[in-house]
């Protein structure tokens, strides 16, 4: 494991980390989903074949998925399969972009871990110690004070504008071959703007009274998707992908980019 030589300062390779964030490609929990083209399409089935030929040729030694550790083994399975050419019965599984970029990236390499799970969802704590039952209990009491993003946007008029230009720019992204789209969709002023209406907004009026605890939510949340990734790498990595929703990638890479052993990777660089 890499992570006892974070401690001890000693014996650490430098590893190179690319967060690529995405939109969703199939079903999401998100507010606003992309209404991007069916990825199953032929047109589209090239486009993201030549994603996963541009990220496989990157060579991450692992791949990093937006799934909790518990859908590790389906994921598994899912990686037996396709290895076996048997494709996920379940439209909603095939048309993920764990499988459609991260299982067939991985497949490309033959990567023995396939892909891994590494997502946090304080839902998914079932053997909560004391103190992420102390969390648990906070962010429940938050989130009864937390509005619905109608209601919210309608109270904040500049996350309100942000939010729609956002969304215009998104539109537009779409007539674009899939690599191109993912540039401009991680491009800093995009992951900013994602940033700020995702997650700083609710400090502009603190909100409800707990605009800074809403915020830290999310900071938590992907702290402990980087605590989850920790736990994972071995000595010898030089390389990873991390692939999650494009609102995690801003956190994620400011997270791993104050780290010593980790150098980021512009996504620009690897799918030009």
């Amino acid at each position: 494991m890499l992570i006892p030589c974070f401690v001890n300062g000693q014996g650490h390779n430098k590893i190179e980390a690319l967060v690529l964030g995405t939109f969703h490609f199939g079903e999401t929990p998100d507010f606003r989903s992309s209404n991007y083209d069916d990825v199953l399409k032929p047109k589209r089935q090239r486009e993201i074949m030549q994603v996963v030929k541009k990220l496989a040729a990157y060579k991450p030694d692992k791949i990093f998925v937006e799934n909790t550790p518990e859908a590790q083994a389906f994921w598994n399975n899912v990686y037996r399969e396709y290895h076996q050419r048997i494709l996920p019965s379940s439209k909603t599984v095939l048309q993920n972009e764990i499988f459609q970029i991260g299982i067939r990236t991985a497949s490309l390499l033959k990567l023995p871990s396939g892909v891994i799970c590494i997502n946090y969802m304080n839902d998914a704590q079932k053997k909560a110690s004391s103190v992420e039952k102390k969390w648990l209990d906070f962010t429940e009491e938050v989130n009864n004070k937390k509005p619905d993003f109608n209601s919210f946007f309608k109270s904040n008029s500049l996350a309100s504008t942000n939010f729609k230009n956002y969304l215009e720019e998104h539109e537009s992204w779409k007539n674009l071959r899939l690599k191109d789209h993912l540039v401009k969709m991680n491009e800093e002023e995009s992951l900013r703007n994602l940033q700020y209406f995702n997650v700083l907004a609710w400090m502009d009026n603190n909100t409800n009274g707990v605009g800074a605890e809403l915020a830290s939510m999310e900071y938590f949340r992907n702290l402990k998707i980087v605590q989850n990734l920790y736990k994972k790498l071995d000595n010898g990595d030089d390389r990873i992908l991390i692939i999650f929703g494009a609102a995690h990638a801003q956190i994620l890479s400011d997270i791993l980019k104050s780290h010593p052993v980790f150098t980021l990777v512009p996504v620009s660089e690897v799918l030009k």
